[in-house]
């Protein structure tokens, strides 16, 4: 993409979106039950340090998996905070180890080693496993882990993925996270018909997922378009699908 910026024979389109690349951790496996432990976990994390070593700056960091889509003004995001995740395993008061599995891919490999290092930064031993695309998807949808790359994806609305994702009964809740006020808000949303009031729904729900430390945002999306010089803009960009009504006249 840098490439292509830096060379006139091409253009760069680009387009942010909303949803997310994310790490599940299981809740239903020892230690990751406990909510300082995956607080922790996230003090120790650092999207800026990932996105900068392994993206490129390519993709925006996040705090939600809204995008640009929806604004809300806080969501109690867990900032890269090294003493806060000393804290907490200090006030946790045992030792934590976690295991991570993710891909085998250059990528899945390099950002398994940034993870695995801000993890001993603060004292927390993160085993890597890496495995195969096949091998990975079913080890987390069969809930043998306890933590696991995935995504959250881009949609026109965010509100049936977050129920999908985090309603204790939805066979798509992999993290096994379960909270009776997490499910009304998430119930309540599906029928608001008042569009503020929906939005204050939904950023209520963004809040209580970065609070209770259920998913960890590796970050969010952004489509690059690389084309020849001669190439109109897209009128529009709809989940990274260009559109040239132009062209088809």
């Amino acid at each position: 993409i840098k490439q292509a910026q830096g060379d006139l024979a091409y253009k760069v389109f680009t387009a942010l979106d909303n949803g997310a690349d994310i790490i599940r951790m299981n809740q239903s496996k020892p230690p990751l039950d406990d909510v300082r432990v995956r607080k922790a976990i996230l003090h120790a994390w650092s999207q800026a340090k990932y996105i900068s070593i392994s993206l490129k700056d390519t993709i925006p960091a996040i705090k939600h998996t809204f995008g640009n889509t929806l604004e809300c003004d806080n969501v109690a995001y867990p900032k890269h905070d090294p003493e806060a995740a000393k804290k907490l395993i200090a006030d946790y008061g045992k030792p934590i180890k976690v295991e991570y599995i993710h891909t085998q891919t250059p990528r899945g490999q390099e950002l398994g080693q940034i993870l695995q290092q801000l993890c001993k930064a603060v004292g927390i031993d993160l085993t890597l496993r890496p495995m195969d695309m096949g091998a990975l998807i079913k080890a987390i949808v069969t809930g043998n882990y306890q933590m696991g790359s995935g995504r959250i994806p881009s949609a026109p609305d965010q509100g049936p993925a977050l129920f999908k994702e985090y309603y204790s009964t939805s066979r798509a809740n992999i993290s096994k996270y379960v909270d009776p006020e997490m499910d009304t808000l998430l119930e309540k949303q599906r029928t608001e018909t008042n569009p503020e009031m929906r939005r204050d729904l939904l950023c209520t729900i963004a809040t209580k997922i970065n609070s209770d430390a259920i998913t960890m945002f590796l970050a969010g999306r952004r489509y690059h378009f690389i084309a020849d010089k001669k190439l109109s803009e897209p009128e529009q960009i709809i989940q990274g699908i260009p559109l040239f009504y132009s062209e088809l006249k």
